[in-house]
């Protein structure tokens, strides 16, 4: 137990006066002692208060409470003159004492022996008074709530309310003391400052066991508060007549700073044990230091320090603990004469504490070093508060010491408990003593250190990251004991195979946490690691490992999915079939993708596709609506990767009247048909877009072989007899396989022989290597329809069969032919009157067998495949239709130079670092659509273009900063959408008067908005203005009001 032990003792001396003869005549009357009678001592005149140097007792022990006797005394004075009867001596070396003197030798020297005195009481000088004393203040009075704090640093003499004499109280002095080696007490400005150096505390050299002060100090400061009332008391004790000023009130409050800052070595090398259960008390010093409290009183207090030490061990060890604390101790104590209402308050208050070590060995320790300050205050004859105040460190410690670092199973505790007592007794005669108050408890206790028990990760834990990269948030572990605390100081470590920490462990910091970061390793996916504290014994603490876990993600952009199917637009989608698309590039294999499909403009309706999978399938929409979708690829920690734009499609009106193909091509009946061809036909009203078509076609009058088409149109036959007559017939088939319409039986003739060459009428569907050398075998040069060659996948190998052709009316088609790896056999072909579509022909890098190209009807789509260049296409001056290139590898727009107008312009996924090629063309009959063009820089090669007749959409191009192309462009006739684009103004929009749509900006570095203003104010712009997330979010009225720019 820490104990603080407060004794406050009054003890009253007893004083003697005789009876006194009349004075009839009222002349001045004196005593024995040579006092006037009837006089208040404080009118005296002839009393003289002195302070000699030095009283000597003559061959008797004062007896103090018995007034009474006669003493011999000797006196060291420097003015000896004034040594008479009747004046009193306070002796400052004996705690106050007051002698008065009876006979005194006269005496010219510094020395006058054998002067008969008696020691004096309270009532000598006065009576009905009150008297308050208070010393100097410190830092605990100056904390102190204490209501009747008297003022400090004063003596006052009341008679009545009004003090009488009033003087300040001189700083204290040291007046005597004395120390053990190593100890030196000095004071200054009423406080004694105690230096400690090498003081040995306790050595015993059998068992090696030391304890040691190397350096340390100790700061006390006492300030002492007494308030005294005294009432006259005529009474016979023991047969002795009494006539006293006696006690009635007494009030003491004593205010006590002590600061310590100490360094202990404690060495202990032992074979068995040592025990120290008994304290080893070590006196380290005491001093006296005098009050002076002039003219007529004083007071003393003395101090003795004391090194108090418990101890047991078992230990190889040193340990040099350093303590530094700052306390503040108040007692008060009362007494109202009657110990009726008796009142004792200790209060106490802690107000710094640090604590640090250093502990090096194994060892098994139970310590504690008290540091023992008792005092003893004495005031005018009075023995006044006595107290034993303690400040100690107690180390408790079971410890196994690393290297590098520390590991503890450990427990520090600093405290101070106090069990006090006063105790007050009348004349040293037991009836008349009684003990008036006590209590018990605990005033301090801190926890330096404990053990820890558990620990939790606060912060860092879960996170995604780069792969090869720190984690953007440190892994923060804080560290708590049994009783939910904080801990400091504390190792935790840290492990992993998944990369590295800056350090294998943290030590805790003062609020008990841990900080580490962690780089990850150049492996995507989960990574772990985990964290833990170990105890004494070097095992992991159990509660306090830690499981850590982060992401690792590839630092490669991942392009959104693309080709959606339907596509975006579409109209009369049956109501049961399925969204499918194709994945972007750079997609990671174990990526999936969420598909947001549902009637919202923005949809919300969230599927979750299984990984490898594209396709979600649909059923039971509504007729006539429009549906909205868009796909997220999601990586496998779950994090979005890439967002597509947002498709749309309206489905059918009228599914139940669907009508049977028509427009059989041959017509029915024809004749003179060659041996290799094709059937073709038109849908019939109101079929569903996702509707497919069986065909039925042999030379029986019913014909019963069947051919399923797909969606498709046409079917290339081939080596039909000749001269035969055949029959066919085609039925429409829905999406859940039911027949919706069958068409009429027609018929048609084969000629007798083959012709070479000329021109053939109808749709060309090609879909093998085989079918296409057959076709090409009738040297062809002219196609009245379609060219389709696709789904060959792995089959068709080249066209070289087809080298005669020279023109086809409609459209050429060439899609999904995986070998195909050149279009040498179009090297003569001049004319397209439809439009030209390649795709997904991933072996194809050469088109240049399209050289001699000079006319393409309609549109130009060139998608999903590794095209290096478009200078095939230097002869074409136009696209009546629109041209797409998208995800492809080209660099440039190089041969397109002579291009003039397009219907739809759209550049999407490719390596495009320019298109410089373009500065020719001048109109855009529809929408321009520029995206995930990752290298593009600027745009200037538009500045031609004035005008679009559809959407502008801006998405995605990282480098895209300069589009000042687009400046001369007035009227827009769609939508303006911009997304994650750096460019950071609308200047180029500033000749704008006519937006038919909508304005929408998001996720962009866009900052200034005044390029809008002509628009907004002089303009025509009728539609939404929604913009978010970009470097700054005006609204509409901002642009207007002027606010246009951050």
């Amino acid at each position: 137990m820490k104990k603080v032990l407060l004794l406050i003792i009054l003890i009253v001396f007893i004083g003697c006066n005789k009876d006194d003869d009349t004075n009839p005549d009222n002349s001045p009357q004196y005593n024995e002692l040579g006092l006037q009678i009837d006089v208040k001592p404080i009118n005296q005149d002839t009393l003289v208060v002195y302070s000699p140097t030095a009283i000597e007792i003559v061959n008797q022990v004062p007896t103090t409470n018995d007034f009474g006797t006669e003493y011999t005394i000797n006196v060291e004075a420097t003015n000896p003159e004034k040594i008479k009867k009747g004046n009193v001596i306070v002796d400052y070396s004996n705690g106050g004492r007051l002698w008065i003197i009876k006979n005194a030798p006269s005496s010219t020297s510094g020395r006058t022996n054998g002067i008969t005195a008696i020691l004096g009481s309270l009532d000598t000088f006065f009576t009905n008074a009150i008297v308050e004393v208070a010393t100097p203040t410190n830092r605990a009075k100056n904390a102190s709530s204490n209501p009747d704090k008297l003022e400090s640093g004063k003596f006052k003499l009341y008679s009545g309310t009004d003090p009488l004499v009033t003087v300040n109280l001189p700083n204290i002095s040291i007046n005597e003391q004395s120390v053990t080696d190593g100890v030196t007490l000095s004071v200054n400005n009423n406080t004694v400052y105690v230096n400690l150096t090498n003081v040995q505390l306790y050595s015993n050299s059998s068992n090696t066991f030391n304890v040691t002060i190397p350096e340390g100090s100790l700061q006390v400061n006492n300030a002492v508060d007494m308030r005294y009332k005294y009432l006259p008391l005529s009474t016979v004790l023991v047969g002795v007549p009494v006539n006293i000023g006696s006690l009635q009130e007494f009030d003491s409050s004593i205010y006590t700073t002590i600061d310590t800052d100490i360094k202990l070595d404690i060495e202990a090398t032992t074979n068995g044990s040592v025990n120290l259960i008994e304290p080893i008390d070590k006196e380290l010093g005491s001093y006296t230091k005098i009050i002076p409290i002039p003219p007529y009183f004083a007071a003393s207090i003395k101090v003795t320090l004391k090194a108090r030490l418990t101890a047991t061990t078992e230990a190889q060890l040193n340990i040099t603990p350093e303590i530094s604390t700052k306390n503040n101790f108040e007692a008060r104590a009362s007494y109202d004469g009657l110990f009726s209402i008796p009142t004792f308050q200790p209060e106490y208050q802690n107000v710094e504490t640090n604590l640090a070590n250093s502990i090096n060995g194994d060892f098994n320790l139970n310590q504690r070093l008290e540091i023992v300050p008792e005092v003893e205050v004495y005031a005018f004859g009075l023995l006044g508060p006595k107290g034993e105040l303690i400040a100690y460190e107690e180390l408790n410690v079971n410890a196994s010491i690393q290297n590098a670092p520390i590991t503890w199973d450990t427990e520090i505790d600093l405290g101070v408990d106090y069990n006090t007592s006063l105790d007050v007794s009348i004349f040293h005669i037991d009836e008349l003593s009684t003990s008036i108050a006590s209590a018990s408890g605990n005033i301090f206790n801190y926890d330096l250190f404990t053990s820890p028990e558990t620990a939790q990760v606060t912060v860092g834990n879960n996170q995604t990251g780069q792969v090869n990269s720190v984690l953007s948030s440190p892994i923060e572990i804080e560290v708590k004991n049994s009783a939910g605390e904080t801990v400091a100081g504390v190792p935790v470590f840290f492990e992993t195979t998944d990369g590295s920490f800056s350090s294998d462990y943290i030590i805790t910091d003062a609020g008990g946490v841990a900080v580490n970061t962690w780089t990850l390793s150049n492996t995507t996916g989960v990574q772990n690691a985990t964290a833990y504290v170990k105890d004494g014994n070097g095992n992991i603490i159990q509660a306090t490992e830690i499981n850590l876990s982060a992401t690792a993600e590839s630092t490669t952009t991942v392009n959104p999915a693309h080709t959606p199917n339907p596509t975006n637009g579409a109209t009369d989608i049956t109501l049961n079939g399925n969204l499918s698309f194709t994945e972007g590039a750079n997609t990671p294999t174990d990526a999936t993708f969420k598909v947001y499909f549902d009637t919202n403009t923005n949809p919300t309706t969230v599927y979750n596709l299984d990984a490898n999978t594209n396709t979600l399938n649909y059923a039971n929409l509504q007729e006539g609506t429009q549906y909205y979708w868009y796909i997220e690829t999601i990586s496998s920690t779950n994090t979005v990767l890439a967002t597509s734009p947002i498709w749309s499609f309206t489905t059918l009106t009228n599914t139940a009247n669907t009508q049977p193909v028509t427009n059989p091509t041959p017509n029915d009946g024809a004749t003179n048909l060659t041996l290799d061809g094709n059937l073709s036909f038109t849908a019939g009203a109101n079929t569903p877009t996702d509707a497919t078509y069986r065909l039925y076609f042999d030379t029986n009058t019913n014909p019963t072989t069947q051919f399923d088409l797909g969606s498709q149109t046409t079917y290339g036959y081939s080596n039909l007899q000749e001269n035969t007559t055949y029959y066919w017939y085609v039925e429409t088939i829905s999406n859940t396989n039911t027949v919706l319409a069958t068409s009429p039986i027609w018929s048609f003739t084969t000629d007798e022989g083959q012709v070479d060459g000329g021109t053939f009428v109808g749709n060309v569907v090609l879909q093998t290597q085989v079918q296409v050398d057959n076709f090409g075998s009738n040297n062809y040069s002219k196609i009245e329809g379609n060219l389709l060659i696709y789904n060959g996948y792995n089959s068709i190998t080249n066209i070289d069969a087809l080298i005669n052709l020279t023109e086809v009316t409609g459209n050429i088609r060439l899609s999904h032919n995986f070998q195909l790896s050149d279009l040498n056999g179009f090297s003569n072909l001049t004319i397209i009157g439809g439009s030209l579509e390649i795709s997904y022909c991933q072996l194809l890098y050469d088109i240049d067998g399209l050289s001699n190209l000079t006319t393409i009807g309609n549109g130009l789509s060139l998608n999903d495949f590794p095209l290096n260049n478009l200078n095939m296409f230097s002869n074409v001056i136009s696209f009546n239709g629109s041209l797409l290139i998208e995800y492809t590898g080209i660099t440039s727009l190089d041969g397109l130079e002579n291009l003039i107008n397009v219907n739809d312009l759209s550049l999407a996924g490719n390596s495009l670092e320019n298109i410089d090629a373009l500065s020719n063309l001048q109109i855009i009959n529809g929408g321009l659509r520029i995206m995930y063009t990752m290298n593009l820089e600027n745009i200037n090669a538009l500045s031609n273009v004035t005008s679009l007749n559809g959407d502008l959409i801006l998405y995605q191009n990282l480098n895209l900063e300069n589009v000042s192309g687009l400046s001369n462009i007035q009227a827009i006739n769609g939508n303006v959408s911009i997304q994650n684009s750096r460019f950071v103004d609308l200047n180029w929009i500033s000749n704008v008067d006519l937006l038919d749509g909508n304005f929408s900006s998001s996720y962009s570095d866009i900052a200034d908005y005044c390029g809008l203003t002509n628009l907004f104010i002089n303009g025509n712009f009728t539609g939404s203005f929604s913009i978010s997330n970009n470097a700054y979010n005006p609204t509409q009225q901002d642009i207007i009001d002027g606010n246009c720019s951050q």
